[in-house]
């Protein structure tokens, strides 16, 4: 095998290719590449100073029980959203019977039309609210996932279904 500084040093027109016009202006002074040309060769600071950083594996700790930790936190959550999934999916059903007792009243094809797709977005919404929540607080805690899925169920009841069942009770 080969040095590494072996390589970087055949490397110099490559590397003056892989760079754009006034890079060193917006880089830090970390990041800045500083070429010293001693004999054709060609090194940057960056590279000389990943090259002497001692990487020692010993120090870190892998056999850290974090991972049981993640793993009740993954239980919670997967149990959480179980319970989550069934509530809109009564949702989703509460809307597709709202949507099946109730009618425009119009015989206007453009409020009819209007009156459809708004029946559509009520039964679409439960899912649609369900992923993004879930989607939106899958690394955030617990809570934020249990907040938003109780306040999107308060908003997303379906409150026709819910009058007529009052009303046949009474």
């Amino acid at each position: 095998m080969t040095d590494r500084s072996e390589d970087l040093a055949g490397d110099a027109p490559d590397d003056d290719a892989l760079r754009w016009a006034g890079d060193d202006d917006l880089a830090g002074p970390e990041t800045r590449t500083v070429r010293r040309r001693a004999g054709g060769a060609a090194e940057s600071s960056t590279a000389d100073a990943v090259a002497d950083r001692d990487l020692d594996l010993d120090d870190l700790d892998l056999d850290d029980d974090s991972d049981d930790d993640l793993g009740e936190v993954s239980s919670a959550r997967r149990a959480l959203t179980i319970v989550a999934a069934v509530l809109y999916l009564l949702i989703f059903v509460g809307w597709v019977m709202s949507v099946q007792y109730t009618s425009s009243g119009s015989s206007q094809v453009v409020v009819d039309v209007s009156w459809q797709f708004g029946e559509f977005m009520a039964m679409a919404s439960a899912p649609l609210v369900f992923l993004t929540v879930r989607q939106m607080t899958s690394e955030r805690p617990l809570r934020t996932a249990l907040l938003g899925w109780l306040v999107g169920a308060v908003i997303l009841l379906p409150w026709p279904i819910l009058v007529l069942l009052a009303r046949g009770a009474a």
